[in-house]
């Protein structure tokens, strides 16, 4: 059963390694906040309503990563940011996301964004996970893919 699939136009921008500044942990930057919140925004978009998974599930995220350059489009994207960061962040967006940058950014995409409860409960549940990064014209963007997995018993 498909949960979601969603296109999101934008620059899809990796989850950034936690650090500290000062006395204060950051564990988000503005850019990964607002990447998050234009993915929030296309959920809520589609018009999800259902209350979040809490099962195992499969995430597909084929992210289309913005180019200039006509020859790139449609060739693997083998330059940073990493893909496993990009995926992260996108996980982290099906939760219900939180955070000072992510609230800022979030605001700009209306009140239904800022009612966003999550598609899932937790990004653990994703037990199986597929990804590509290719180049593409700009905007760029992804397709978020979030399905149950069958029955394995």
């Amino acid at each position: 059963m498909t949960y979601l699939d969603v296109i999101v136009l934008g620059h899809p921008r990796a989850q950034p390694r936690p650090r500290v500044v000062g006395k204060r942990v950051i564990a988000d930057s503005a850019a990964s906040a607002e990447w998050k919140a234009l993915i929030v925004a296309a959920i809520v978009e589609k018009g999800w309503t259902s209350p979040p998974a809490d099962e195992p599930l499969e995430l597909v995220v084929e992210l289309a990563m913005p180019t200039a350059q006509p020859a790139r489009e449609d060739r693997p994207a083998i330059s940073r940011p990493d893909l496993d960061n990009l995926v992260k962040a996108a996980g982290d967006a099906l939760m219900e996301p939180g955070g000072r940058d992510f609230q800022k950014a979030v605001a700009k995409h209306g009140a239904a964004a800022r009612a966003y409860c999550g598609v899932i409960v937790d990004d653990a549940a994703i037990v199986s996970l597929r990804a590509l990064k290719r180049w593409s014209p700009r905007p760029g963007g992804a397709r978020i893919i979030l399905r149950k997995l069958p029955d394995t018993e």
